[in-house]
């Protein structure tokens, strides 16, 4: 462990995997120094794919999360930056939880890498402690926008026990929904759960799932930007964060069976995949599109918005440990 940021405020670590640890990759935790004991893990992944550039972009990423919560709100929780790999193949796409990450062959020493990064919370909560004698609640929460949303939606399908709440931007086009089949045709992960257990090894715990409240959001202009190498059923740009689209992070067949069922626009199907999910019983949060914005300068809006999200969840984790106490 290496301590590469210290202030009045916080100290930044970077853990590095040795062969006692059960991951392969490093991560970033930043520590406040006056966060309350039970508050939750806040789990964001990196989203930076150019090698190089992966440690410096965590720390940045980190620092940004860091002052999100402290200056939006009076949380003071702990961090944790997974430096998931970057791929030069493409696939696995790791930070994206691809399907090729089950796939021992393709993923290799990164098999498996959502168990890895339990495997970190598990490591950050031990030192946390070690380090402030305070222990972290058991579950955590998940931040992320864009890529980093499209992480936090599948580890909270893959590792719902652990989850508390997961706040997620840019990414309503990849939501997944936990159903094997809708209206006949066969919907499997990462947009599904056809073939979980298949692939996990274990049954889809629902029951945890529907204990995570999910908050969305999202902008006006989230389709404006297109990709050019990817294209919609019309031979039209396919929006570049509609992953539904891209066939690294979605099967081609899972991504044109979620947009026959649902809509091929992201908004019509997402909108769509609320009202199933609002009947399953899941608890997800939606804030109306922020107007005027695209998915590219949304910064200050977002971090308010998950600050205030914490806030509720931090409020609700001691109200709820001072009923238990009396």
């Amino acid at each position: 462990m290496e301590c590469i940021g210290n202030s009045n405020t916080h100290r930044i670590h970077i853990i590095f995997p040795d062969d006692s640890k059960e991951f392969k990759c490093p991560y970033i935790l930043a520590i406040t120094h006056e966060y309350k004991e039970g508050d939750s893990i806040i789990l964001e992944s990196n989203n930076q794919e150019s090698s190089p550039k992966i440690v410096t972009s965590a720390v940045e990423s980190t620092i940004d999360s860091l002052f999100s919560i402290l200056y939006h709100s009076q949380n003071k929780n702990p961090i944790l930056v997974p430096l998931l790999p970057s791929n030069p193949n493409g696939i696995p796409y790791y930070q994206q939880l691809s399907i090729e990450c089950f796939d021992e062959t393709l993923a290799r020493q990164f098999y498996r890498i959502d168990n890895q990064v339990v495997s970190m919370i598990e490591d950050a909560k031990k030192i946390i402690s070690g380090l402030k004698g305070k222990k972290v609640g058991e579950q955590v929460i998940l931040n992320g926008y864009s890529s980093s949303g499209v992480f936090a939606q599948r580890f909270a399908l893959l590792h719902p026990e652990l989850v508390k709440e997961a706040c997620i931007g840019g990414a309503i086009g990849s939501m997944p929904l936990p159903i094997t089949e809708y209206q006949g045709k066969e919907i499997g992960y990462p947009l599904g759960i056809a073939d979980y257990e298949t692939l996990t090894g274990k049954p889809f715990d629902i029951e945890s799932y529907k204990k995570i409240k999910f908050h969305y959001y999202v902008t006006e202009g989230e389709n404006e930007r297109k990709s050019e190498t990817r294209f919609t059923e019309d031979n039209e740009p396919a929006p570049m964060c509609d992953m539904s689209y891209m066939e690294r992070s979605v099967p081609q067949h899972v991504g044109q069976t979620i947009r026959d069922c649902f809509g091929r626009d992201s908004f019509e199907r997402f909108n769509a995949q609320l009202v199933v999910a609002e009947d399953m019983g899941l608890s997800i949060d939606y804030h109306q599109p922020y107007s005027g914005l695209n998915h590219h300068n949304i910064n200050g809006a977002a971090h308010s918005f998950i600050g205030s999200c914490i806030t509720e969840s931090n409020n609700l984790s001691q109200n709820n440990s001072e009923k238990t106490k009396k």
